[in-house]
């Protein structure tokens, strides 16, 4: 099979995809979906009226001149995958179809509709999927699928009580440095890297101005203080090395992005490990995975941890048929079968 793959270039996340189903004996043309910053999609956005008449039709000049240039998209298809598709444009599924009558089309969001507009498109795929269990039931046409995760080449011994690798967003540093600062205090062994962007400026346009001043009215600190060094990286860290730090933790630390109800990837790598999660997603108690020996809930207003969960040995629980669906060679299926 030809697949035309459509996704982010987001910490590597899409080469276990293309490698998987590579080994599965398809021909895959990789495309990098496109993030525009000022896409009026965006469901943060309170100028909307703005942005639209600034960037209209953006996407759809994109795809002309990415087409145009590219003799590949000239190839023969039969099936376009897409992952999150926010450049994704009816002209490009357009262009596609011509070339290709028969193709079939999937997509996968690994991001919520209510942070982007991801619904726009859904009506050009065959199948669609979500990883955010609150889409799944506002669009009937939206199945719940959690990310993949790949079964490890070897297993590490445990070293670390509580690890946690990502980027800085909706308060993380600010959860994750109170919880260090607990956890020091009763010498567990911790392993936490949050990637800080090496600027922390605002971009220098009108609206990250305003932006910028609204934000200093609000608060006297608008500079977040990483007074935790330690804890701090400039350099993403990339899978691999994530993944090690996983399997060598006893338990995962996560902090969720607020408007989401899906996990993160690192939540269901370390679950189908048999690690143990402790998580500012409330949202978790309602998926299928759910298991409240395994996974601890904290505020992420007043982030405490009963560390009475940390020192209870790990057991495997009771999902290890789930996960199985989820194992990498399987998840592809929902795609590609």
């Amino acid at each position: 099979m030809n697949i035309f793959f459509l996704a982010p270039s987001y910490m590597n996340l899409e080469r276990p995809i293309i490698h998987e189903m590579e080994r599965q004996g398809n021909i895959v043309y990789f495309v990098e979906d496109k993030v525009f910053p000022n896409s009026w999609h965006f469901k943060v956005c309170r100028k909307k009226l703005i942005k639209c008449i600034l960037f209209r039709k953006q996407e759809e000049k994109y795809w002309k001149k990415t087409i145009k240039d590219n003799v590949n998209f000239q190839l023969k298809f039969d099936l376009l995958f897409c992952i999150n598709g926010t450049s994704f444009d009816k002209y490009l599924y357009d262009f596609l179809k011509k070339n290709n009558p028969h193709i079939k089309t999937c997509i996968y969001l690994w991001d919520t509709i209510r942070y982007y507009d991801f619904g726009r498109n859904l009506k050009y795929f065959d199948k669609a999927f979500t990883f955010d269990y609150q889409d799944s039931l506002d669009y009937s046409n939206l199945t719940f699928l959690p990310f993949y995760w790949v079964k490890p080449s070897s297993i590490l011994s445990e070293i670390y009580d509580i690890s946690i690798i990502g980027s800085d967003h909706d308060n993380r540093y600010e959860i994750v440095s109170k919880i260090y600062k607990q956890l020091i205090k009763e010498n567990f062994n911790c392993y936490f890297k949050i990637v800080i962007q090496k600027c922390q400026r605002p971009h220098i346009s009108i609206w990250s101005l305003i932006s910028y001043f609204k934000k200093v009215t609000r608060r006297k600190k608008y500079i977040i203080d990483y007074n935790i060094p330690e804890i701090i990286s400039t350099e993403r860290i990339s899978i691999g090395m994530t993944n090690k730090i996983i399997s060598q933790s006893r338990c995962i630390l996560d902090t969720d992005r607020e408007c989401q109800s899906g996990t993160t990837p690192r939540v269901i790598w370390a679950l189908a490990l048999g690690k143990k999660i402790i998580t500012t997603n409330k949202s978790i108690r309602n998926l299928p995975f759910y298991d409240k020996d395994r996974i601890q809930i904290i505020d992420r207003n007043n982030p405490y941890i009963d560390t009475n969960f940390l020192r209870i040995k790990n057991n495997t629980g009771n999902n290890s048929n789930y996960f199985e669906k989820l194992k990498i060679e399987n998840w592809i299926e929902n795609f590609i079968k």
